[in-house]
């Protein structure tokens, strides 16, 4: 399969240290075989402000087509005055509604001519791209001080700032070969299967692969039916500022506090990579077979090897449906018994404890998000040791073990422990 990548420039000054940076990726995109990589300079396009007749409707009409064509898009964009440029914001609007970007996996380039990058601009871009229904992968890069680590050829002289943006274009090939590729093989398996029965619980079946949801709705639906379900084990913890609870623990080196979108950024990312983000409860683990539902919702499957919920008991496979709603900052987590893996070949959940479905999801405001979780266990009777270890543990020292992380991968900030903070302000 050969994977089409649409590179886009977000600046259209002459000479731009964005295209100087977004160049590095495009080699980097070149050297892969099974890659075909077409960049777009913007100011070539002419593009119509929303609203607006565009003056060359055929320029737009191609534009439009190469990035649903595209298995994937890198965007590079510089900021100005703390935002998303307004050339790579128009691009975005003109690519229609439902956006072109939608289901399309998507890696992001930021350069800035300051001392901290383009962290603003990533964090608008990523919030943008994800509301049209993009899947923005994890790990943007942030370039400062840009003028210093490209000469006026466009040569890098900064090697970390040249590894990054390269290791960003391999990683969105590599996200590509592992989710999209196995895609349509996928697809035909569970699209011959016979139709999920609508009723009840009771009528899943016990073997075998099973259809996806057309929709996020529909996957709602059948996650509170098993909420619902009598002799089910439910746990719901209060919802928790995520600031606040951090504050109770950590310093942030500059300050920084989690937005909306970023508590989002980092659910999205966890979902995909659970043994990134929270090695404490996932061994091991894979995502595969990353698909767009009817609703222009994302969907996924993983496996992984996970920490037992009942104390004494062993960790064991768990195999999920992953149902993703940008726009609700809300994502499903459907225990299955099998799937099918991603060489085709149906793979089977352990038997060490009830198949459970989870529910995270980003609620309060965008200044001061929450964390709302909520799990149920589908039990026959409900089971107080599967709620032992959550009222032991509780939520707080998974999430904040999660959150760090994050912190430290996607917004490249170091959490200082609390206690290490205020030693060293008195010293």
């Amino acid at each position: 399969m050969t994977i089409k990548i649409t590179a886009i420039c977000g600046s259209v000054r002459p000479d731009n240290a964005t295209s100087k940076a977004l160049a590095l990726a495009l080699d980097e995109l070149a050297s892969h075989p099974d890659v075909e990589v077409t960049p777009v300079y913007l100011e070539e396009l002419d593009l119509p402000l929303p609203g607006l007749p565009a003056r060359h409707p055929e320029a737009l009409e191609r534009f439009q087509r190469m990035v649903e064509d595209s298995t994937g898009v890198f965007l590079a964009s510089p900021e100005y005055h703390g935002g998303v440029s307004s050339p790579m914001k128009l691009a975005i609007d003109n690519l229609g509604f439902p956006s072109k970007l939608a289901g399309k996996p998507l890696a992001l380039l930021g350069v800035a001519a300051g001392s901290i990058g383009a962290i603003k601009s990533l964090e608008q871009l990523r919030g943008i791209c994800a509301h049209v229904g993009a899947l923005v992968l994890p790990g943007s890069v942030s370039v400062a001080q840009v003028h210093r680590a490209f000469d006026e050829r466009g040569v890098c002289q900064d090697e970390q700032v040249e590894t990054q943006v390269r290791g960003a274009a391999t990683a969105l090939v590599d996200y590509i070969r592992g989710a999209i590729c196995p895609r349509l093989q996928l697809e035909a398996v569970t699209g011959d299967l016979p139709e999920r029965s609508p009723e009840g619980l009771d009528q899943e079946p016990t073997s075998g692969p099973r259809n996806i949801h057309a929709s996020f709705r529909d996957a709602r639906a059948e996650f509170e039916r098993a909420w619902n379900q009598p002799g089910h084990t439910r746990i719901e913890p209060d919802a928790v500022d995520v600031n606040q609870l951090l504050g109770q623990s950590h310093s942030i080196d500059d300050g920084i506090r989690l937005t909306g979108q970023m508590l989002w950024d980092a659910e999205v990312a966890k979902a995909w990579d659970p043994g990134t983000y929270i090695s404490g409860v996932v061994l091991e683990g894979k995502s595969w077979g990353s698909m767009t539902l009817a609703d222009g919702k994302p969907w996924f499957v993983r496996s992984s090897r996970q920490v037992a919920w009942k104390e004494g008991t062993d960790p064991g496979v768990v195999l999920e449906e992953v149902y993703l709603d940008p726009h609700g900052r809300s994502v499903l987590f459907f225990g299955r018994s099998q799937l099918i893996g991603p060489d085709g070949v149906p793979v089977e959940a352990g038997a060490h404890q009830p198949l459970f479905h989870v529910e995270h999801a980003v609620t309060g405001t965008e200044e001061e998000p929450l964390n709302r979780w909520r799990i149920v266990h589908l039990t026959e009777t409900e089971d107080p040791a599967l709620i032992e270890r959550q009222v032991k543990e509780g939520s707080g020292g998974w999430l904040t073990g999660f959150l760090s992380r994050f912190i430290e991968l996607e917004l490249d900030r170091k959490l200082i422990p609390l206690e290490a903070a205020q030693h060293a302000s008195q010293q």
